[in-house]
């Protein structure tokens, strides 16, 4: 029996589209990204207070009819800046993550053990890797090499967090795919962060792979 041509047709179609995946860019803030894991270091790991939202004024224009917006606002709402220069989109990863129990908790064991990575870094055995990640720099025993384990189990929660967070105020599926676009730069602001508060004579990897003291 001879099938019709049109569903042969709309037969062949679907095949041809099963066989290709469809890929969302998912759009990465990077200065927002590193100002929002400054801001959570410096309150969960530190316990310094987060920068408050300043009141809004009264916009005698709000009633009006809205205008264009661009691709940014309808994926992160208004540019507004918040108070100490902190932009809107900064403060709301950091809120997302803020509002995560495991991050808290990975920042705060960071806290814990802050004083003796410290003497780590200071001696040289570990440094501060371009993955966001602590790598061994010289002999380590075993109390060393689980500390930074421990350490490295916590900052990839962190990162893996915000690429989680990303994605979601981009409006897209936490997918891994979609998690995956996201991880590696999340990773290198956070690592971005880490050198920028690494002290003179610590190790820090750049981002072409070359090892060097701050």
């Amino acid at each position: 029996m001879k099938r019709p041509l049109g569903a042969l047709l709309l037969f062949a179609a679907i095949s041809l589209v099963s066989c290709f995946s469809i890929t969302v860019n998912v759009y990465f803030p990077e200065k927002d990204v590193k100002s929002a894991f400054k801001s959570l270091e410096q309150q969960l790991m530190k316990g310094e207070p987060a920068p408050e939202k300043p009141a809004t004024p009264e916009d005698p224009a709000k009633d009006a009819a809205p205008g264009p917006q661009s691709w940014l606002d309808i994926n992160f709402g208004p540019k507004a800046a918040y108070a100490q220069g902190v932009s809107e989109q900064s403060a709301e990863l950091a809120d997302k993550l803020r509002s995560n129990p495991d991050v808290v908790a990975a920042y705060k064991e960071m806290g814990d053990r802050l004083g003796y990575i410290d003497r780590l870094r200071e001696q040289g055995t570990v440094g501060e890797g371009s993955d966001g990640l602590l790598a061994p720099r010289g002999d380590m025993g075993k109390k060393e090499s689980a500390a930074m384990a421990e350490e490295n189990k916590n900052r990839t929660a962190i990162i893996r967090a915000m690429a989680v967070a990303i994605v979601e105020l981009n409006g897209q599926p936490v997918s891994d795919a979609n998690v995956g676009q996201v991880l590696s730069k999340a990773a290198a602001q956070f690592a971005a962060v880490r050198a920028d508060a690494a002290k003179p004579g610590w190790w820090v990897q750049g981002a072409d792979g070359a090892w060097g003291k701050k």
